[in-house]
């Protein structure tokens, strides 16, 4: 076999092929410094932002860590090299929560979900327990799939957003709970109101939300409570109370008291504030001022009763006497008799101050309150029959007794009888009955007068017990009074209903014996 000899040519290619393969081995190495460069600069840069982070960063293969910045470290209590090639992830989690985690890692590394946000409870070094919350990805790491993500502690979060709810619900159960109408409004539009609130208005919630302030004042105090709106909006909230009567519940239960200031927020002024329910409080100063006046009244009555009692008698046994005495003709004896009549008269309006100035005092029995109550119809029947008026009589039968003071009831009886003689026009009709009834779940026995004349004008109904009020040319206004007196001495009470042209109706309420 014979070898060619290589010619000069071949010589010099083959050199050429070599230097190029020299060449390529050169670049590659340079490529491969660079990369290798770029990599350990890729990497200071991973690491030098995950070792200042202020968030924990992690990566997991096989379950262990294989790489955590210090604060995840410091976040579990550790070093990092405590951790790294160490410590499982599931020996970070409370036991109750390890199920969480282990599925979680599962589901990544597995591929069926890339990224997952979500919260465990922690274990620390001490065995604190701690909040964390985590997200992380799947990604290869040395040809292996592992998870890297971060965490971070949000245990004093939560317990400053549970601190806030339980803050809530205690200033809520406050502002609930409490007897006072709470409000808040924004825009002159009512936008929070508590339960006290509501019932105070005698609506539902659903019916104040979105409403304007002024839809629950009456018609008389919507001016002075709208300044005093623009007062509160410009920080110059009214000294003291504003007092007004709001719209939903009887007049003589709307008496209110409020209390405002303006605040933000954060989304824009609005003015909050609280009313209170005041006509218990003005009722009972009512009460108090009228005790203090009957109080003043009794002792002026009884000092001028004492002193125009006796000439009064005089006056009156002398012009008997002289009525006996002296014949008289024509009108000089009506004249007579209109005197000893009108003198009759004082000497009863003097029996009725001196019953004012008196401390009203019962004697209870039982008693039958419809018996009772024809007594004093027979007593006046007579009396109605001079106007041609018909009193009607329906007595319930099978009444429980009253525990009351006869002598004293038949006398507010009798007034009342009275009075609607009075006020029913010839052939008029009255109607008295006795009844039973329910008040606030109690029973009570009812006693009612009823008449055809000329009615109360409403102005009058509220002044109608007063002392002195009448609207009788010849009336001195103590005998409605009398009659409420001896009502309440028996912790009863009394009701009446009227209208202008349609009469009224008198209702006394007695408690009935068991």
């Amino acid at each position: 076999m014979m070898i060619r000899a290589k010619t000069k040519r071949d010589l010099e290619q083959e050199i050429l092929e070599l230097k190029c393969r020299i060449a390529e081995f050169e670049l590659a190495e340079v490529h491969r410094k660079i990369l290798e460069q770029a990599l350990d600069k890729s990497e200071n840069k991973f690491r030098t932002l995950t070792e200042k982070s202020v968030v924990g960063v992690y990566l997991i293969q096989d379950g262990v860590f294989q790489y955590v910045n210090p604060k995840l470290a410091e976040i579990f209590g550790y070093e990092s090299h405590e951790l790294i090639g160490k410590a499982t992830a599931s020996s970070l989690v409370f036991d109750e929560d390890r199920p969480l985690l282990e599925e979680n890692l599962t589901k990544r590394l597995s591929g069926e979900i890339d990224a997952m946000n979500y919260q465990f409870r922690g274990i620390k070094k001490d065995g604190t327990v701690i909040y964390i919350e985590a997200y992380g990805s799947r990604m290869e790491y040395q040809g292996a799939p592992s998870v890297i993500g971060s965490l971070i502690d949000i245990t004093h979060r939560l317990e400053s957003e549970e601190a806030l709810r339980r803050s809530e619900r205690k200033y809520k159960t406050l502002v609930e709970e409490i007897n006072d109408g709470y409000f808040v409004v924004q825009n002159e539009r009512i936008i929070f109101a508590n339960q006290a609130f509501c019932r105070m208005h005698g609506t539902l919630l659903d019916n104040i939300i979105g409403r304007h302030f002024l839809d629950f004042v009456s018609q008389d105090h919507r001016e002075s409570l709208q300044a005093a709106y623009a007062s509160v909006l410009e920080d110059r909230p009214p000294q003291g109370p504003l007092q007004y009567t709001r719209i939903g519940v009887p007049e003589n239960e709307a008496a209110t008291e409020v209390r405002a200031r303006s605040v933000d927020l954060g989304e824009g002024p609005v003015i909050i504030g609280i009313c209170r329910d005041i006509s218990e409080r003005l009722a009972m100063e009512s009460k108090m001022r009228e005790h203090e006046r009957m109080a003043y009244l009794g002792h002026l009555s009884a000092s001028l009763s004492h002193e125009i009692r006796n000439p009064l008698s005089s006056i009156k046994m002398n012009l008997q006497i002289l009525s006996r005495k002296l014949d008289l003709d024509g009108y000089d004896q009506r004249r007579l008799e209109i005197t000893v009549h009108e003198v009759s008269r004082l000497e009863n309006i003097l029996r009725q101050l001196l019953d004012l100035a008196r401390p009203l005092t019962i004697e209870t029995a039982p008693t039958d309150l419809s018996a009772l109550a024809q007594g004093c119809v027979d007593l006046l029947r007579p009396k109605a029959q001079e106007k041609q008026i018909r009193i009607a009589e329906h007595y319930s039968p099978g009444l429980p007794f009253a525990k009351i003071d006869a002598g004293r009831l038949e006398q507010a009886v009798i007034n009342l009888l009275l009075n609607a003689i009075e006020a029913t026009p010839e052939y008029g009709n009255i109607k008295v009955w006795t009844s039973l009834a329910k008040t606030n779940g109690a029973c009570v026995l009812e006693l009612a007068v009823k008449d055809t004349g000329t009615g109360i004008e409403q102005h009058h109904m509220k002044h109608i017990f007063t002392p002195f009020h009448t609207t009788k040319s010849l009336g001195c206004g103590l005998g409605l009074s009398n009659v409420k007196r001896i009502v309440d001495a028996h912790s009863g009470e009394i009701e009446v209903h009227s209208k202008k042209g349609k009469g009224a109706i008198f209702v006394l309420r007695l408690p009935c014996m068991a």
